[in-house]
């Protein structure tokens, strides 16, 4: 038996709901039986959700071919025709030799119209490898910031016009600066409780590049001058936080993280923690109550995190996406960062589609790309209604539909990108339903700590179920978005308040409509 090459299983969260596992066996199986030498190892997901299982094929001399979806029954013809007979079969086609993804027409389409800065790793390198990191460059970015001054990279950041990629869309080295006003010990939280419906680019760096979250907390630490990162994962991501904590392990184990950063006296103690399965502990406050040990509740501004934050330390708090961008903005320069996207919104930003598209994942553009060119890569050119960063973001429709995807967009109406997913609605749809879905999540979701969320969100509900008027409805949602103590109460009205202006005969009380059908 002789070595043959490799085979990379896409197990991701998606690709493991497909079946991963049982095509991993099959690799293995079909190895053995046709006396081929196979590393096969297991990567996280390219983004194209609808087409795991995605499996990658590689020898010396030939390039790396992928091909989803594939199912066990599948695996042997594929062996076979790409390590044997060097014809490589693609579910009844001979595919194209090529880089990435050439073989599938409407999958070249999809990446070559993205700009796969954040996703540039995943499902390409073995997730939690520390050797395949660094063999593209990972933590270089880390070895020049630690011969840097920490004023130089607040600076670059600041130039480079980096915003938070969560939702508030806070630039990055204003709230740098903030912190630095506040004596340290500093700390840097991460925030990976995604939790906003049809949002998952957080799960996809976790499982696929957890490396990069690592070096983008480290980069965040040194510009804070902070010596403890704490990163809060999800719940309902077992398989992000396993894989973040392998790669913790490799990072430490080679002196990247802990005691003594690379023998330079810097001191960067990582802790991660598990979040409480509420969706609440997104909001920043209520996260790090959570990760103190007490109940996952929303407090009063001020003081801020970055003044008194985690266990009373100043704080910086930032999502995964955000220190994701670190890595290369660093070593790359402010002006590479503002190649893409636009003057207020530079960079890329990643979208995730659920609901009625064709192509369900993830995809990465520029910032100011036209929310409609988006909804294409995602085979949803027919849509009737898009929820932004549901549930609490706006329902657009219409013309809205071409406005570019950017943070300066309209803040009144709050159609910025939040966290970047879109729930999309077809024809024949019920946006009443949808709206009436992200309401009840919002209201089973309240902390309960302050009354206009706790009563307000149970009682709109209530109002919308019975259809009532109207006026009745846009009062109760005016006071519950101006009382509410934090985000989710301020924002939960938004997608009905937006909704009722495009699509309002299907808000309007029975009695208006039996006249209208009369």
């Amino acid at each position: 038996m002789s070595y043959a090459g490799r085979a990379l299983v896409g197990m991701g969260s998606c690709g493991m709901a497909a079946g991963a596992e049982r095509v991993d066996e099959a690799v293995r199986r079909g190895a053995v039986t046709l006396g081929l030498q196979l590393e096969v190892e297991a990567v996280g997901c390219l983004g194209e959700c609808h087409r795991e299982v995605v499996l990658a094929l590689e020898r010396p001399g030939f390039p790396r071919l992928y091909y989803g979806p594939v199912d066990p029954e599948a695996v042997r013809k594929l062996l076979e025709g790409y390590f044997l007979h060097r014809r490589p079969y693609l579910m009844g086609v001979f595919a194209r030799e090529g880089e990435g993804l050439p073989q599938v027409p409407e999958l070249a389409a999809v990446l070559a119209g993205q700009s796969r800065r954040l996703l540039a790793n995943a499902g390409r390198i073995v997730p939690a490898s520390l050797e395949e990191y660094q063999a593209v460059g990972g933590y270089r970015a880390l070895r020049a910031a630690l011969r840097s001054e920490s004023g130089e990279l607040r600076r670059e950041v600041a130039a480079a016009g980096l915003r938070g990629r969560s939702g508030s869309a806070f630039p990055t080295g204003t709230k740098w600066e903030a912190a630095m006003l506040t004596p340290g010990p500093r700390v840097v939280a991460v925030n990976a409780d995604e939790g906003n419906p049809g949002t998952f680019g957080n799960r996809l760096l976790l499982e696929g590049d957890p490396h990069r979250v690592l070096e983008g907390a480290a980069l965040a630490a040194l510009a804070v001058e902070a010596d403890a990162i704490l990163i809060y994962v999800r719940h309902e991501y077992p398989l992000g936080r396993s894989r973040l904590e392998e790669a913790l392990a490799a990072a430490q184990g080679a002196g990247l993280l802990g005691p003594d950063v690379l023998g330079t006296g810097r001191r960067l103690a990582v802790r991660v923690t598990g979040g409480a399965g509420a969706f609440i502990c997104g909001e920043e406050t209520a996260l790090l109550s959570s990760a103190e040990g007490r109940r996952g509740r929303p407090r009063l501004r001020p003081p801020y995190p970055a003044q008194r934050g985690y266990l009373g330390r100043p704080t910086v708090v930032h999502n995964v996406e955000t220190v994701a961008n670190l890595p290369e903005l660093i070593l790359r320069g402010a002006a590479w960062f503002r190649s893409v996207g636009t003057d207020q919104s530079p960079g890329t930003k990643i979208f995730s589609f659920a609901g009625r598209v064709a192509r369900g994942g993830a995809v990465e553009v520029p910032l100011g790309t036209p929310l409609r060119r988006i909804l294409a890569l995602a085979g949803a050119e027919g849509a009737r209604a898009v929820a932004l960063g549901s549930p609490l973001g706006p329902v657009l429709a219409g013309a809205e539909l071409e406005l570019p995807a950017a943070f300066e967009v309209r803040p009144e109406l709050g159609t910025t990108v939040g966290s970047g997913g879109l729930l999309v609605a077809g024809e024949g749809d019920s946006v009443r339903e949808l709206v009436l879905e992200s309401l009840r999540m919002s209201r089973d979701e309240s902390c309960g700590h302050c009354v206009p969320c706790r009563e307000g969100l149970v009682r709109l509900v209530e109002l919308v179920e019975r259809r009532h008027g109207e006026a009745r409805i846009r009062a109760l949602a005016d006071l519950v978005r101006a009382a509410s103590m934090c985000g989710l109460g301020q924002g939960a009205p938004l997608p009905l308040l937006t909704a009722w202006e495009r699509f309002p005969e299907e808000f309007a009380p029975l009695a208006t409509r039996r006249r209208e059908h009369a």
